[in-house]
């Protein structure tokens, strides 16, 4: 192989790789969870699909870690997400490092929406119209929980 074959040939390998890690990057964009709520509406009502909102505690809500090491880390939830949802996380983390009009803004998402406990899990229309709440317990399956979030879903 001559030297100029060896260099073109990597230069086409280099453009290539490119190519591939810019199409993960857009697909990586897809699951990336909003934390302002007017952004998600936007973008909910721009894509057409409902937003799926987590309340969650970072830093000390055990529960919110399972479902996210056991759920959302999954394969069949980030297909499902990249497809079908905006999502949007409602954090209310143990020592505050967010700005503070994103905690009165999950604060009042809260009590809007009739937060209890950690993690809860809402599907909301763009609007912010509740569609359903998605029940999640730390036992629960991956596969079981995405068949209730499938069987939330709103008819297309």
């Amino acid at each position: 192989m001559t030297l100029k074959t060896f260099l073109s040939f990597g230069c086409i390998l280099c453009l290539l790789l490119t190519q591939w890690t810019q199409a993960e990057d857009e697909q990586d964009d897809a699951l990336v969870w909003q934390m302002e709520f007017p952004e998600a509406k936007a973008l909910s009502a721009k894509l057409d699909r409902p937003i799926l909102i987590e309340f969650t505690g970072t830093g000390w809500c055990i529960n919110c870690k399972i479902f996210n090491q056991k759920i959302a880390s999954t394969e069949a939830f980030k297909k499902f997400a990249r497809e079908k949802v905006v999502l949007f996380k409602a954090d209310f983390p143990m020592d505050s490092k967010q700005p503070a009009h994103i905690d009165l803004q999950n604060e009042q998402l809260g009590k809007h929406y009739g937060l209890k406990v950690f993690p809860t899990l809402f599907l909301v229309e763009k609007d912010g119209t509740l569609i359903k709440e998605i029940s999640y317990d730390p036992e629960m399956s991956p596969e079981v929980f995405m068949q209730s979030l499938e069987n939330a879903m709103p008819e297309s």
